[in-house]
């Protein structure tokens, strides 16, 4: 179902969608809150924001000839030329913007806040387990059966002799154990896997990806990040502001995460990012853990505060996350599988930290987050104009159940 949404931004009075994607862009976090419209207004505001839409296409058409800037968005539509199912807000001052209708996460629907059954009480560990076990080896053949891994090594082609070995070995595990998939398949212990999977939400009713969609998912991939170029900025920022003071245990272990994240997703950005940003709220599940042991051991009660601080935290990387998982940041198997057991992995180490050095388990934090706010500002700058002609994703801007969202891009 679409959502329309009236927007609010404290302290700024009425103002523009222009406005609004102006302070999106600079991290301004603004409240949205869901509005009650009649079937007529809703009518009106399908051919306002399609009008609009179609006239910012037009528009970005005419002014991108001979940039590399991607394709600009074009407003999806159903049979009768209205919006479909994408969210629509108002401004108070009545003009319209559409959010992104294409979110191809892998949990898109399901598993994620704001959709689904969020709110709601879980089922137990082992129907969890089953059910998502049962998603993932599914995911994990489709991995192998249509060589998902291609699309990385198209993006990353190899530059020596020990790469190009390395990508024939790859390249050969992969046929064989499609080939023990399509084998096994045939008998009675696996099932039959469909050509083609995409979520409901990007295709049309002949399950084909739509249009727009596919426009988006073109630009995303014009989308550049250089490990070199986070490296150089890096060295720019040490040199003025000075660098983070840590001993070597915990300057060895972020250099490797920072090592493994170049290696592994170059030229990869939206995927990267996805994984940085699952990463990137360990440390608030952590620390609020050892909080509540220590305050369930009546050692210390203090740290109620610090609770408090970490669960907004991790609120804030949260919708990061979902933003990075509506570009499509979460659909490869092998991301998901990497990205969550390091994040398991990196939990634990964070606790041995809090538990014999509290403060370099922060100090650790501040390592990780000085270069994810490095990544990001290259990424941005690098891509400015094609982030511009996109239009906003709907992750951020969802409402919860007390009918207000804190909206804001990764900083």
């Amino acid at each position: 179902m679409r959502s329309i949404h009236t927007v609010n931004l404290p302290g700024h009075g009425r103002s523009s969608i222009s406005s609004l994607r102006q302070l999106r862009q600079l991290g301004v976090r603004s409240r949205v809150r869901p509005r009650t419209v009649s079937q007529t207004q809703t009518q009106e505001t399908r051919k306002k924001s399609f009008k609009e839409t179609s006239d910012f296409s037009k528009d970005s058409n005419s002014n991108s000839k001979g940039k590399n800037n991607g394709s600009p968005y074009e407003g999806g539509k159903d049979d009768e030329g209205n919006l479909g199912a994408c969210d629509v807000f108002v401004a108070p001052d009545g003009e319209v913007t559409q959010a992104m209708c294409c979110d191809y996460g892998f949990r898109s629907g399901v598993g994620r806040l704001y959709q689904g059954s969020t709110g709601e009480v879980p089922k137990n560990f082992f129907a969890l387990g089953g059910d998502n076990f049962a998603r993932e080896f599914k995911q994990l053949r489709r991995s192998f059966r249509f060589n998902e891994y291609k699309s990385i090594s198209d993006v990353n082609p190899p530059r020596n002799f020990v790469e190009r070995i390395w990508g024939s070995v790859q390249h050969k595990g992969v046929q064989a154990l499609a080939t023990l998939d399509e084998k096994l398949e045939q008998t009675p212990l696996l099932e039959e896997l469909d050509t083609n999977e995409m979520p409901d939400e990007v295709t049309d009713s002949n399950g084909n990806i739509t249009r727009d969609c596919s426009e988006v998912r073109s630009a995303l991939r014009g989308l550049v990040l250089r490990n070199e170029d986070v490296t150089a900025y890096e060295h720019e920022r040490k040199a003025k502001e000075g660098e983070v003071s840590a001993p070597w245990p915990i300057r060895w272990t972020y250099n490797f995460l920072c090592f493994s994240l170049d290696i592994l997703y170059k030229n990869r950005p939206i995927q990267r990012f996805w994984v940085l940003e699952v990463v990137a709220r360990m440390p608030y599940f952590a620390y609020i853990s050892m909080l509540h042991l220590y305050e369930s051991l009546g050692w210390w009660r203090a740290g109620a505060e610090l609770r408090r601080v970490h669960f907004a935290e991790e609120w804030n990387e949260l919708h990061h996350l979902q933003i990075m998982e509506s570009l499509g940041g979460d659909q490869m198997w092998w991301d998901r599988f990497l990205a969550q057991h390091s994040a398991i992995f990196y939990f634990w180490v964070l606790i041995l930290f809090y538990t014999f050095a509290p403060r370099m388990a922060y100090v650790f934090s501040e390592l990780v987050e000085h270069h994810a706010a490095d990544t990001y500002k290259v990424f941005t700058d690098t891509n400015e104009d094609l982030l511009k002609s996109l239009p906003p994703q709907s992750a951020p801007w969802s409402t919860t159940g007390v009918g207000t969202c804190t909206c804001s891009m990764p900083s």
